[in-house]
């Protein structure tokens, strides 16, 4: 599917008007960061057949310069090739450059090495953070600013900045200063599309709104701030992301559509799913406390594949399409009648009806009545939700996951405890930020100093400020670990001492939602010693950087990971630390570890290797696979030597923080009758060849044995 050359982007309060045709934007928020480069193709072509016509996107800063001054945008990265696909397939994009964007993304997107920028404070107006946004900036305008629309490229609109307002009131004038600092930089540039900003405006940009509905409230504060602009929902959130823990969440699509009518009928125009596509967190890049699996199952699946939901959508859409020029431009009317309200948009002789019915007689999957809402035109019915959806629940069929291979573990390899490694540690009088000498690329760093026992008897060791999931060690023997799950939110990071001087924030929204937060980063421990010298090894293994200023109640360049305070035992302050960042074995090709044949029954760190042998006909076929690690613990997992992701079999339990600030009304519930947060994880086919494969894990927990692969037919 081609589309024509875009000539004019213009926009109104009523709606973006494209090469003179107003067009209700059906956006659908997809990152190519989260998909492997080869499924591009494929999973766009669904968001198409699905009546998608705008890809929404994020570009993670440290996605594109994992090293200062060095850019990335090839392979899996290509930008440019991702944008000139969704041109080859008539997709609008709707561009979300950051610098900052949340996502669920680790750091919220920004690179680790900008925390240790001299004098830099994020996403205000600080010269050091400044200059770094211009060079980054100023690269990433070279690739996508000849896919603008303008220019006969797919990008018609561009968002700067991201859900300012949860933060501006921490930042002041200075955060002012640095939101028309940014919009006027972008608009230097060249950049000629409309730019937006959401849940936070700046003058030069259309400000939209976020949220699981949009409440009248909302309309009208937009609307007065903003008479000629259009209403956009930036983020329709269809669902929620999954933390460790915690039960995945969903949310019924009778509900969403419900709330998508709502909003058109108050005069919006334009909404996207966040997330359309989920997608997978490859390697290290998912925020603290965040599952592999970005959730948000929604219209594709992580596999990029169209799910029920998206088949609902599909009719849906097509409806809003044959209609939309009555939507847009047609005068409204509204009538109430008890628990009926209709509202009407005439156009000449075109007449249609929205009609809602707020609390209907079925029950939703959260448990809830179903809101019902039917559209009809010139008297026809054209789109009920609830009859829709118990037609398309019924329509498409998902393939079944079988069983390719039960793979046991042939070769093993105990990472190496600080005492037996080689090399020299960093020796410090207290404990330090691990990030100081790993700077984000590693999750792991060790902590060892030595007691002496005068009496035997229990021993207590009382870390106030650690992060994120901690093991003790005595003598080389594991005896115990941090308690599990832990918080999202976590409190402030820094000691009250210090928290005036760094600018820490004492009005965190995240401390209405979590009491107490003094205690957000302690950890303690309890095991019996003899008389005499013993060794203490703690390792620090971090599960992501935090997305936002709010989980840490200070700004984001005071996130920490490891330990960066004293460390008690039995009360007294522990001296004379050494730290070893990275694992042994980390750092090197996996094929040069040092295996050895036979499984390991062991709870210390360590790497297991597998082997499945895949023939021509099988990467010829159609099919999606996958891990299933219900045998395992916690740790990494890769394939061919590229990192799938973090893995933690970690009993699910209830929704997790988020709870406290869902609506109960909006269809958002959580699955029942799930045993793990996350039990089975996405094998890329791209990433497997014919012949032998290897699949590693590095588990920190228990020993295992085997593994399970499994396959299915692609669903069409």
């Amino acid at each position: 599917m081609k589309s024509e050359l875009m000539k004019s982007i213009e926009f109104d309060q009523k709606s973006f008007i494209f090469n003179g045709q107003r067009e209700i934007l059906i956006s659908g928020e997809f990152h190519y960061s989260r998909l492997d480069a080869e499924d591009w193709d494929r999973a766009l072509e669904n968001c198409v057949k699905m009546g998608i016509n705008t890809i929404a996107t994020y570009i993670f800063w440290n996605f594109h310069e994992e090293e200062k001054g060095v850019f990335n945008f090839s392979e899996n990265r290509d930008l440019g090739r991702f944008l000139t696909l969704c041109r080859k397939k008539g997709l609008k994009v709707f561009l979300r450059i950051g610098p900052y964007s949340c996502g669920e993304w680790n750091y919220g997107g920004f690179p680790c090495w900008l925390r240790d920028e001299p004098g830099i404070v994020f996403r205000t107006f600080n010269p050091a953070f400044m200059e770094r946004v211009e060079i980054y900036f100023k690269k990433l305008f070279e690739v996508f600013i000849p896919h603008l629309a303008t220019r006969g490229g797919a990008v018609t609109m561009v968002q700067v900045e991201n859900e300012y307002s949860v933060v501006g009131k921490w930042y002041g004038e200075e955060g002012v200063k640095y939101n028309a600092w940014i919009v006027d930089l972008v608009q230097k540039s060249g950049v000629d599309v409309p730019l937006m900003t959401c849940e936070g405006g700046t003058p030069g940009a259309i400000e939209c709104a976020n949220g699981f509905n949009i409440k009248q409230e909302i309309v009208e504060k937009l609307r007065a701030k903003q008479p000629d602009a259009p209403l956009i929902w930036t983020e329709l959130w269809p669902g929620w992301y999954n933390t460790w823990g915690f039960a995945p969440h969903h949310r019924d699509v009778r509900h969403v559509a419900y709330a998508i009518l709502r909003f058109i009928a108050q005069g919006g125009s334009g909404f996207n799913y966040y997330m359309w596509f989920g997608g997978t967190n490859f390697g290290r890049t998912a925020m603290f406390q965040q599952c592999t699996a970005y959730g948000f199952d929604w219209g594709l699946d992580e596999y990029g594949r169209v799910t029920p939901v998206g088949l609902y959508l599909c009719e849906f859409h097509r409806v809003l399409k044959d209609l939309q020029q009555v939507l847009i431009e047609g005068e409204r009317t509204c009538t109430q009648s008890g628990e009926v309200e209709q509202v009407q948009f005439t156009l000449k002789e075109e007449v249609v009806q929205i009609t809602f019915r707020s609390q209907g007689e079925k029950m939703g999957l959260d448990g809830q009545r179903l809101p019902e809402v039917i559209l009809s035109a010139n008297g026809r019915v054209i789109f009920d939700s609830l009859a829709l959806y118990e037609r398309a629940s019924t329509h498409i069929q998902e393939n079944p996951w079988t069983v390719c291979k039960i793979c046991e573990s042939i070769e093993t390899a105990p990472e190496p405890m600080p005492q037996d490694r080689q090399d020299s540690p960093i020796e410090v009088d207290t404990p330090e930020d691990q990030l100081k000498f790993t700077h984000d690329r590693s999750d792991y760093c060790w902590y060892s100093c030595e007691i002496f026992v005068e009496k035997e008897g229990i021993q207590r060791i009382r870390i106030p400020y650690g992060a994120d999931f901690l093991y003790l060690y005595c003598d080389g023997e594991k005896i115990g670990s941090t308690s599990a799950p832990l918080k999202e939110w976590r409190g402030s990071i820094l000691r009250q001492a210090i928290r005036k001087e760094s600018g820490a924030f004492e009005d965190s929204w995240a401390v209405q939602a979590e009491k107490p937060l003094e205690d957000g980063y302690l950890h303690e421990f309890v095991f019996e010693a003899k008389p005499g010298n013993h060794q203490i090894d703690i390792l620090a293994t971090a599960i992501g950087m935090v997305k936002g200023d709010w989980s840490i109640s200070s700004p984001m360049h005071c996130e920490r990971k490891g330990i960066w305070d004293e460390v008690f035992w039995n009360e007294n302050p522990l001296r004379k630390w050494k730290i070893r960042p990275f694992l042994n074995f980390e750092n090197i090709d996996q094929k040069n570890i040092p295996w050895r044949s036979g499984k390991s029954s062991s709870e210390k760190l360590t790497w297991h290797r597998f082997t499945i042998t895949l023939s021509t006909e099988d990467l010829r076929q159609e099919l999606d696979w996958r891990l299933d690690l219900e045998l395992w613990g916690k740790g990494m997992a890769f394939v061919n030597g590229r990192m799938i992701g973090r893995y933690w079999l970690l009993e699910a339990n209830g929704y997790g923080v988020d709870e406290v600030w869902h609506p109960k009304d909006c269809g958002l519930y959580i699955q029942e009758n799930v045993r793990y947060s996350q039990q089975y994880y996405v094998l890329p086919r791209s990433w497997l060849k014919e012949g032998v494969n290897e699949i590693v894990l590095l588990e920190e927990q228990k020993g295992g044995d085997r593994i399970s692969i499994q396959h299915r037919l692609m669903a069409r």
